[in-house]
């Protein structure tokens, strides 16, 4: 240390990091850290929020960390980096670290943040007053469903109608894809049995995530000895999302177990996985007859 300290500059300290912060288990790795993070706190050039940038991901960790403990972190830095930094922990801290803050633009600005964590601290914490309502119909249909579960909250305290608001959207052709799927399985929860045919026709959709939320919502909407009907033909389906939905849908209706036979006999592995959780979903013996059938699949 006494040879490295008067040699440690912004140029090589990511590299001393690095290799500290690697073995951060080991028993002398503390006390280290801590002499290099003091020496590079007296550098007037800031080396700690210089090392924001670096490369090496274990540094940019612990600069955030050090940085924002220190409190030398802007808000807009937070902001930048909560929407859209490429470390995902990195946009998880940021984000929780802006809960904290009083200003209704930050809260704005992670609206439309591509980090699903900034999204939900800004749905959560944004005042009612700022929160735009075209910007909250368009977070009704978020692809995340901690995203949606916090708009719908937001929607119901407004006195919206969240069951017409979706199926709204469901007329509207120009709404595809994970939209689309959001919107069924929300109205798998805010729906009737009246919306039970619009349910029913997406199950032919040529988008697998589509498929498999209506499958979710036909569970919701129709009469349990039609989802056994209805449902079964789905076990076979060319995307494993779509079986395991269509497994979990009829483990809820408790079907008969010869439903299954056809996925056991099945080419696609999938779709084998699906009629043993399936199987096991049944009974006791089942279980114990499922997991030996797929021992030896």
């Amino acid at each position: 240390w006494l040879s490295l300290a008067p040699r440690l500059s912004e140029e090589n300290a990511d590299v001393v990091l690095d290799v500290l912060l690697a073995g951060d288990g080991r028993q002398r790795a503390p006390a280290a850290l801590d002499a290099v993070s003091a020496s590079l706190a007296d550098d007037p050039a800031d080396a700690v929020r210089t090392l924001l940038g670096s490369s090496r991901r274990r540094v940019r960790r612990w600069a955030f960390t050090v940085s924002h403990e220190r409190g030398s972190l802007l808000n807009t830095e937070l902001v930048s980096a909560a929407r859209s930094d490429p470390d995902q922990l990195i946009r998880t801290w940021c984000a929780d670290w802006l809960m904290t803050s009083t200003d209704p633009g930050v809260f704005r600005a992670l609206l439309e943040a591509s980090s699903v964590e900034a999204r939900v601290v800004g749905i959560t914490k944004i005042p009612d007053a700022d929160l735009d309502h075209r910007a909250l119909i368009g977070l009704l249909v978020d692809r995340a469903p901690r995203v949606r579960e916090q708009a719908q909250w937001r929607a119901r305290r407004r006195g919206l109608d969240l069951a017409e608001l979706y199926r709204e959207r469901l007329d509207d052709s120009s709404v595809r894809g994970k939209k689309r799927a959001a919107c069924l399985e929300a109205l798998g929860s805010f729906g009737a049995e009246t919306d039970a045919p619009v349910v029913l026709a997406h199950l032919d959709h040529d988008v697998p995530r589509v498929r498999a939320a209506a499958i979710g919502a036909v569970v919701d909407l129709v009469r349990p000895e039609e989802v056994a009907t209805v449902i079964p033909p789905f076990l076979l389906d060319a995307s494993p999302r779509v079986c395991s939905e269509a497994a979990s849908a009829l483990i809820r209706v408790s079907p008969r177990r010869s439903i299954a036979e056809d996925a056991w006999r099945s080419d696609q592995p999938w779709s084998r996985r699906a009629a043993w959780r399936l199987t096991r979903g049944l009974d006791a013996w089942d279980r114990v007859e499922a997991d030996l059938r797929a021992a030896s699949d």
